[in-house]
């Protein structure tokens, strides 16, 4: 693919840093700049301020056009007094459908079907 072409993938991205970054990053080591994650409890896209930030979880979504995005997972402050634990809950279990499909609707992309009963 294309590295120059705009695709629905950095389309999304661009529209998540423009709604959700104050501060970008600058390349210099060691600054603090706003990475922007999604929560694996309720599917929202949060951004959160850190020189260098690690997750052990990432969600991948799939556009139309054949293009995707990866963005790192993490539990955001509502989410986290929740006693269920939403990056535990997910590490040991997977992402929700529906909470894939919240976080796929904010960007366009390619929902997960719904689960089928039983």
């Amino acid at each position: 693919m294309n590295n120059t072409a705009v695709t629905q993938a950095k389309s999304a991205i661009s529209a998540l840093k423009q709604r959700l970054v104050q501060i970008e990053d600058d390349g210099r080591t060691f600054n603090a700049y706003d990475h922007v994650l999604v929560c694996h409890g309720c599917g929202e896209f949060h951004a959160v301020r850190s020189s260098f930030l690690s997750t052990p979880m990432s969600i991948r979504f799939d556009f139309a056009d054949g293009s995707m995005l990866t963005i790192g997972g993490h539990g955001c402050p509502a989410c986290m007094k929740n006693p269920a634990k939403p990056i535990r809950d997910a590490w040991e279990n997977g992402v929700r459908p529906s909470t894939f499909n919240r976080a796929a609707d904010a960007v366009g992309a390619i929902r997960e079907p719904e689960p089928e009963a039983a």
